[in-house]
């Protein structure tokens, strides 16, 4: 769905604003699934790699930049500081692990 925003519409930045509340199990699945399933990391940065992607317009670099850039990292830490139940703690961990490059 991001990407389908993304071709539609001239920024993403407030709805990624939003994402970063990750105030729902459903906001946390779907950015782990983002993350492991729809990216990969290329030269030590995590890109999403739907092809529907165009990789030239501004939607995507602010995709890319939330994703390697700080706070799509920060919202997950966040989110562990307020989960106590194991199957999002589990959905954390893993989204920690793909997206904490250093």
């Amino acid at each position: 769905m991001l990407c389908v925003l993304g071709a539609a519409q001239e920024t993403v930045a407030d709805r990624l604003v939003e994402w970063e509340r990750l105030d729902s199990l459903g906001a946390v699945r779907a950015l782990r699934d983002l993350v492991l399933d729809g990216c990969r990391v290329r030269e030590g940065r995590v890109l999403p790699t739907n092809s529907y992607w165009e990789r030239d317009r501004i939607t995507y670099r602010e995709v890319v930049d939330w994703l390697n850039d700080g706070p799509a990292l920060a919202a997950v830490t966040a989110a562990f500081d307020r989960a106590d139940e194991p199957e999002l703690l589990e959905l954390l961990a893993e989204t920690y692990s793909a997206l904490d490059l250093r």
